[in-house]
């Protein structure tokens, strides 16, 4: 559960289910728990505003991805370099210390601490929706080219770091304001793209890319 009331950096809540009852399990606050992996997390990041979570196929990982479309992308060493509120996803792994720590990205968590798109623009909102399963980490830029929207997708399946792996990027050009990746679903190799004011775009993997299958 995500709270961005607390402040604009958000927070995310995580329950756990005994005994017909939820209860409290673990608070992650980014502004105490990710400052050393990002020391330019700040207090307008909106950390939370979507979450996924999966376990992997032989139930040995238990992982969350969180959106934050407010961080700031950092171009340099110092922070002098920056493009504002581009965002930035957070991946979380259980299998640790039985609770979620933030877990660098790839398959083999041997790239950067969080996601972020190659060409980061201020207020694209990457980050705006997330999904992830063991092939592939999709994530949406719903305001990038002038709000027309982007959707990111990350193959985990053949390339193991992130960045210097295979980025594809589903862009949607014809609409600006079209908020396209407003909202995505991801179920094995079927990809569900949803915009604001259009309609709902359906993408199949072949041959490790998202094709075109139709829509709706």
């Amino acid at each position: 559960i995500a709270n961005k009331s607390y402040h604009k950096g958000g927070s995310v809540y995580i329950y756990k289910y005994e005994t017909s009852l939820f209860t409290l399990y673990q608070k992650i606050d980014p502004l105490l728990d990710i400052n050393i992996e990002n020391p330019f997390v700040s207090a307008r990041d909106f950390f939370g505003c979507s979450i996924d979570s999966r376990i992997s196929t032989d139930e040995t990982t238990v992982e969350i991805l969180i959106g934050s479309y407010g961080a700031d992308n950092v171009l340099d060493d110092i922070g002098t370099l920056k493009v504002f509120d581009a965002g930035a996803a957070y991946r979380f792994d259980l299998s640790y210390n039985n609770y979620f720590e933030i877990v660098r990205t790839g398959l083999n968590h041997d790239g950067p601490y969080f996601y972020t798109q190659s060409t980061p623009q201020r207020n694209d909102r990457y980050g705006s929706s997330v999904k992830f399963n063991d092939k592939n980490v999709v994530i949406s830029a719903a305001n990038k080219n002038n709000k027309s929207g982007n959707v990111f997708i990350y193959d985990l399946d053949n390339n193991s770091k992130f960045k210097k792996g295979f980025e594809q990027s589903i862009p949607d050009n014809s609409v600006e304001g079209n908020y396209f990746g407003n909202s995505i679903n991801l179920q094995e190799n079927v990809l569900m793209i949803g915009s604001r004011i259009r309609k709902v775009f359906a993408y199949v993997k072949r041959k490790n890319v998202f094709d075109v299958s139709g829509n709706f």
